[in-house]
């Protein structure tokens, strides 16, 4: 098998550089232009003008190996600089009309000690300007393009799949955070230092979040004084602008209020509490909210059961200064009647 990969590396060798490149042999070991050290060692430039300038096809393969179409590795090195599993760059001063793509790259790395970056993929593309005088097209400046096909109508069957354009995944057992920066799974920095409204993410369709999600900070609370908020999915270190909010699953509104059997408390009763305690009763006082924390669905169906027990005595009022009216018609009346009857007008 390794005679073979051998004989395998120097077909492509001899496909791809000058015949007046010397190629040197050795068990394991191919060279060109020099006496080889390592499995493949080229000292020479390199030039490639094929298409495809390098590619490998792997047909019929056995399920249960791992056939790659290009596979870099990057040796782990002690050093002050950036270390690449695999590195793709296009550089122009004016976009190119082109077609093309990058596919099929598995960049594997291994832990250093660096004080440098070390990327499975890299995507750069630097332009100083761009053109998009047809408005028909659209231009893009794009480090990475990663996507599903979407020329393909996929039918799934039963069972669990993952589907995307771009996946990023952390595994294993990460012990110590950072000094400064984070540990994502995917990671967005705007930089923009122009007037251009730009984004660290944008996405164009629905999006979904399967756990906790922070804004603005990357310290998620876990209690608030006596209050644990491990319930708690969202949370934003700033104000929240909505033209709507609303909340749903709300089982208990205020209106069990207006049912027959509900104890209204009297007015005096209120006053009573509101001189021993400081606050309405069934509710939190300023101590217990600037402690725990406002509660805004409770609060909005406590509020509810107060505005609703405060018509209650309106109404109840209303009935009373309607009969003392009413009675200070009547009585009105008669003193009408008893002035007539004594000629006292």
């Amino acid at each position: 098998m390794k005679k073979h990969t051998a004989i395998f590396f120097v077909l492509i060798c001899l496909s791809v550089f000058s015949t007046q490149a010397q190629v040197t042999l050795r068990p394991e070991k191919v060279g060109i232009n020099i006496i080889p050290q390592y499995t493949l060692h080229i000292d020479s430039d390199v030039s490639m003008n094929a298409d495809p300038a390098f590619q490998l096809d792997f047909e019929n393969a056995v399920m249960g190996i791992n056939a790659k179409g290009m596979q870099v590795e990057s040796v782990p090195l002690n050093m002050n600089g950036s270390q690449f599993g695999g590195k793709f760059f296009v550089s122009t001063t004016s976009p190119a009309n082109h077609i093309g793509s990058a596919e099929g790259t598995n960049a594997l790395m291994s832990t250093n000690n660096n004080n440098g970056s070390f990327k499975g993929v890299l995507g750069f593309v630097a332009s100083t300007s761009l053109d998009n005088s047809n408005a028909s097209q659209t231009s893009s400046l794009i480090g990475g393009d990663f996507r599903t096909n979407p020329n393909t109508n996929l039918s799934l069957s039963v069972g669990r799949y993952w589907i995307a354009g771009v996946r990023g995944r952390i595994e294993g057992a990460i012990n110590n955070d950072p000094d400064d920066g984070a540990i994502a799974a995917v990671l967005g920095v705007d930089s923009n230092t122009g007037s251009a409204e730009s984004w660290a993410g944008y996405f164009l369709g629905n999006g979904h979040v399967s756990d906790k999600l922070t804004i603005a900070t990357t310290n998620m609370p876990t209690s608030l004084g006596s209050n644990s908020l491990s319930d708690y999915k969202l949370y934003v270190n700033g104000g929240i602008l909505a033209n709507e909010w609303l909340v749903p699953n709300v089982s208990t509104w205020g209106d069990y209020v207006f049912e027959a059997d509900y104890a209204l408390k009297s007015l005096p009763e209120v006053e009573q509490q509101i001189e021993a305690k400081g606050h309405l009763h069934n509710t939190p006082s300023a101590k217990e909210v600037e402690n725990n924390g406002l509660a805004v669905a409770a609060m909005t169906i406590n509020q509810q059961v107060k505005i609703e027990e405060i018509f209650l005595h309106l109404i109840e009022m209303d009935k009373r200064m309607k009969a003392l009216e009413e009675k200070n018609e009547r009585l009105e009346e008669e003193n009408k009647t008893l002035k007539a009857a004594l000629k006292l007008d």
